[in-house]
């Protein structure tokens, strides 16, 4: 545990600091893994993800909680307040928000037993909103697989089907860009077969592109998800081991000025089991939902 406040004079403590000072004499929070420290005005009370704050009321007038007003509004955080706070104070804050008052001659038992408390409710909130957000997901997830597979069934203009094949595939894993290859040729080709690069999609980054085919071989990442059946995952193209087959080819970034970071290669199977094509998902998005 660490504390940081405010300069004062010599023997004095903040307000803060004298709670801070009561609450880690507490042993109870040695046993709950709670971490307390004095931010400025406030105490902050953590527990994993759910934060508190703690403010003496007569920190109010010094704007104290400026920085900490949308999450606690949002109930995204705690609030406890210790001492009498300006009249119709609480009444300014939603019904949602979690928000405590403690007196200002407060016993220890009180002070922890409502931060306790209050960091259950907060961890409880926490977790519902990300069970939340994961349903909310599966749902968005699931209803482009079944457009997808609409679209398996009733689109016949190949390229149509490939654009939204990649487009949907990009959508439903956060990726800010992709490209297809699909397979041509066959065993009595002298040639073998051969990966065509079809198309390509880029949020970030505007350039013209022009099919091309390669051979089908470990030498590639594309070729390697092909040859093996199997998705190769990178996540850093540019940190691939030494001792694999295949590398990343710079250039392109180079040439559009774009930043490769990740990438993972997909092989598509028929309903044969042949491998069909390969999908590149690239670059994970931090806000996946955002198209």
């Amino acid at each position: 545990m660490s504390e940081t406040s405010t300069t004062r004079g010599p023997g004095q403590t903040s307000p803060a600091g004298f709670i801070a000072k009561r609450i880690k004499a507490d042993p109870r929070i040695h046993q709950d893994e709670v971490d307390v420290v004095v931010v400025g005005q406030v105490v902050e009370i953590t527990k994993r993800d759910a934060l508190l704050v703690v403010v003496p009321t007569i920190s109010l007038a010094l704007d104290a909680l400026v920085p900490y007003e949308e999450r606690i509004r949002e109930a995204r955080i705690g609030l406890i307040l210790v001492g009498v706070p300006p009249t119709d104070f609480l009444a300014s804050y939603p019904d949602k928000c979690v928000v405590a008052l403690v007196d200002g001659t407060f016993g220890d038992d009180a002070l922890f037993l409502t931060f306790k408390g209050m960091l259950e409710r907060i961890e409880m909130r926490l977790t519902d909103e990300r069970r939340r957000r994961t349903l909310d997901r599966y749902r968005y997830e699931l209803g482009e697989l079944v457009e997808i597979a609409r679209a398996l069934s009733q689109e016949r203009d190949t390229s149509r089907l490939l654009n939204l094949i990649l487009e949907k595939s990009r959508f439903i894993t956060g990726a800010d860009a992709g490209s297809i290859y699909v397979i041509e040729g066959d065993e009595s080709d002298p040639d073998g077969h051969r990966l065509r690069f079809k198309m390509s999609q880029n949020e970030s980054c505007a350039f013209e592109s022009s099919e091309f085919t390669m051979p089908v071989s470990t030498r590639s990442i594309a070729g390697a998800a092909v040859v093996t059946r199997s998705p190769i995952n990178l996540p850093n193209v540019y940190a691939i081991p030494a001792d694999s087959p295949y590398g990343f080819d710079g250039s392109f970034d180079e040439k559009v000025g774009y930043h490769t970071r990740s990438m993972i290669a997909l092989p598509m199977i028929s309903a044969e089991d042949e491998v069909i094509g390969v999908i590149q998902l690239i670059n994970k998005k931090r806000h996946p939902d955002k198209r």
